[in-house]
Parts: structure tokens; sequence; C-alpha cells
């Protein structure tokens, strides 16, 4: 129970009425957590005294009971705000990823497409070619030294192949 309070007194609110507080219903059948959500990923949270709970977790648990050990609750929307139990589905680690890579959402995002590359093709066949220090290098590209020897190596930016090599 968490306590809700009504001007001079407090009352004590149920997880239930706590968390349909924060589910709002659209027309295409997702309930949207409009409380505070996760930076990373976009999964509502639901805060009780000090601890925090994923919001769909939260949703299947009082709809369905306990979510089994090793456990996943997975979307069939694919939205990560929605919290309908209708939405939700129970499976393993794996399950999950082979549903995500059946709707075709497991794209591997390397390279040029990553999120925070600051590399480009071009630049890495220029690094793997230059003569210069890994300083220098680091210097003109804007990245780290160690992301210049992971570069050098193929460490990283495995799927451009090194010209001129035997291999």
């Amino acid at each position: 129970m968490s306590w809700k309070r009504i001007p001079g007194r407090f009352l004590r609110v149920s997880l239930e009425e706590s968390f349909e507080r924060f589910a709002q219903k659209t027309p295409q059948g997702c309930w949207l957590w409009q409380a505070r959500c996760k930076k990373r990923g976009g999964y509502g949270i639901l805060r009780r005294g000090t601890k925090e709970y994923l919001a769909h977790r939260i949703s299947w648990q009082i709809q369905n009971g306990p979510i089994p050990k090793g456990m996943m609750v997975c979307h069939r929307c694919d939205v990560p705000a929605c919290v309908n139990p209708a939405h939700l589905f129970l499976g393993t680690a794996l399950d999950n990823n082979r549903d995500r890579a059946l709707k075709g959402r497991s794209s591997s995002r390397a390279g040029e497409s990553a999120p925070c590359s600051k590399l480009t093709a071009q630049a890495v066949l220029d690094i793997r070619a230059s003569l210069m220090s890994s300083r220098q290098l680091a210097l003109r590209y804007g990245v780290g030294e160690g992301a210049i020897s992971r570069v050098k190596s193929g460490r990283t930016w495995k799927h451009i192949p090194f010209l001129g090599s035997a291999s």
C-alpha cells in the first residue's frame, strides 16, 4: 500500500489504484504509461516507497499473478510504454530476442548506423591506411586513441574489410 495525501489526512492507496492513475488508454488499444519512464528504452516506472518497478511487469502481476523466475514480460505491440496486459506475454530472453527478430527489429546497427558513431566507413579506411600515430588520428577524427587502436586492429568496424591485406 502507498499513501495518498488528502488535505488534512493521508489515505492508503492500493497498487492497482496507483497503477490505474498513470495508464492512459489509447484508441489503438495500448495503455500508455503517463508517469516516469526510463531514459533508456522508454519503459514505464512505478515507484513504491523507495523501490522502483517496471510498470509493464506490475501490469502483468496485477492481471496474472507472480512472474516466474527467469521470465521476462514482453510486448506484443512493441511499445515500451504500453502497460495493457492484453499486449503483454511471458517469455525467456531467447523468446524475446526471437520475437524481435521475427518483427524485423533486430538490426546490427554497426558502423555509421550506430547511434553514437563518430566515424564513417571512409574514415575507417583512411585510419587503417594511415602511417600517423594513434594520437594524431584521434585528434583528427575526434575520438579516443583506444577507438583508433580498435579500428586498426579490426576489433571494431569488422564489416569494413582491410584493403590491400593478403587474407
